[in-house]
């Protein structure tokens, strides 16, 4: 499945993976009433890569393996599948790419939702089914840490650590994380200057909008900190 205009990406990074990432995804995802669409490409289980689209040994299978009409099992790891979703339209799920090669579970997974809204009912709102679903997708799993943005690459840890990647404009930090001492200053800075929702698992993080030149700066001040100091603590 491939897009035709822009999309938007929730990313996912697991600390404490699940056996099989990308089909719990579809899991929570088929619960808010996604169905599979197209076939399903597996891997060989433990093979490192950086791309899984450049992964040696990949293969398709049917859809109804996963969607459980099918007897057996998927030999493998899940690599990419895709779902239509209501007011959302068609949406693939991957694990993104890495700086170096490393084990599946070691891969953000990236949810890739179309952003063009001749497919979706244009009386629904688009941004929030969005929000939704990546509520649903945290609480479901409870990943590490989450983030939202248009066309983005999901960072690493590492990345993160190093400031070359960001948290962004919208993200979750689980509770494991925001215990953590070192992140008691960074998160509330972040806190400060952002609309924060309890998801139960976490904490959601969104940058309220800014006026000034002064408070463009503090907000991405704040920004940097906190994903600094997030990436630190998985390192």
């Amino acid at each position: 499945m491939s897009f035709r205009g822009a999309y938007f990406t929730i990313g996912l990074w697991f600390d404490q993976p699940p056996p099989s990432a990308l089909l719990a995804v579809g899991d929570v995802l088929v619960a808010a009433g996604g169905q599979y669409d197209g076939d399903v490409t597996v891997g060989p289980s433990g093979a490192a890569f950086e791309y899984w689209s450049e992964l040696d040994g990949r293969r398709s299978v049917d859809r109804r393996v996963v969607e459980g009409t099918m007897a057996g099992t998927v030999e493998g790891t899940v690599h990419n599948l895709s779902l239509r979703l209501p007011v959302v339209g068609e949406v693939v799920v991957h694990f993104d790419r890495t700086p170096a090669a490393v084990p599946a579970e070691e891969h953000p997974v990236a949810i890739d939702m179309s952003a063009d809204r001749d497919d979706r009912n244009p009386s629904k709102d688009p941004a929030r089914a969005f929000l939704k679903l990546m509520k649903a997708l945290c609480t479901a799993l409870d990943p590490a840490y989450a983030l939202m943005g248009e066309e983005i690459t999901v960072p690493t840890p590492t990345e993160l650590a190093s400031g070359s990647g960001h948290l962004g404009w919208s993200a979750f930090v689980s509770h494991r994380l925001i215990s953590r001492v070192e992140l008691d200053v960074p998160l509330a800075e972040l806190a400060r200057m952002s609309k924060t929702r309890g998801w139960g698992t976490g904490t959601h993080y969104e940058r309220r909008p800014v006026r000034t030149e002064r408070d463009r700066e503090a907000l991405w001040a704040a920004d940097q900190a906190a994903s600094v100091a997030v990436g630190r603590t998985l390192v």
